[in-house]
C-alpha cells in the first residue's frame, strides 16, 4: 500500500485482532497487509454451491463428450490402417478416460446421463 492511501480507523475486538495478527504472521503479510486481503476477499462473489455443481456436471459431460468423439476418430483411423498398434494402444487409454470420467459423473451427479441413455 501506498502511503497516500486513505486511512482507516477500526475498532475490533481483542480476540479478532489476535487472529488478523496470527494469520498475517502465517502468509508473511503485515497485519495492515492481511487485514486488507481479507476485507478484499469478503467483496469477491462466490458461485453458489448449487451453481458450482451444475458447472462441474456440465465441465464433466463436455469432457466425456469431447473423448467419445476422440476415440470415435481413432477407431476410424484403425478401421483404414488395421493392425495399427500404437492407435488400439491409444484407443484402450481413451475407452479407460472415458470410463472413468463417466464413473466420476455418476458418482457425483446420479442423473448425469440419463438423457443421453435415454435417446
Amino acid at each position: 500500500m501506498a502511503r497516500n492511501d486513505p486511512q482507516f480507523n477500526l475498532r475490533v475486538p481483542v480476540e479478532l485482532k489476535q487472529k488478523v495478527e496470527e494469520a498475517a504472521k502465517e502468509s508473511g503479510r503485515s497485519i495492515n497487509a492481511e487485514a486488507v486481503y481479507r476485507l478484499e476477499e469478503s467483496f469477491i462473489e462466490t458461485i453458489p454451491a448449487e451453481g458450482l455443481n451444475q458447472i462441474v456436471a456440465a465441465y464433466l459431460m463436455g469432457m466425456h463428450s469431447r473423448y467419445l468423439s476422440e476415440r470415435d476418430d481413432l477407431v476410424a483411423m484403425l478401421q483404414q490402417k488395421s493392425n495399427n498398434s500404437e492407435l488400439k494402444i491409444k484407443i484402450e487409454k481413451y475407452d479407460l478416460l472415458i470410463s472413468e470420467i463417466r464413473s466420476n459423473a455418476e458418482r457425483l451427479f446420479p442423473n448425469a446421463f440419463k438423457k443421453s441413455d435415454e435417446s
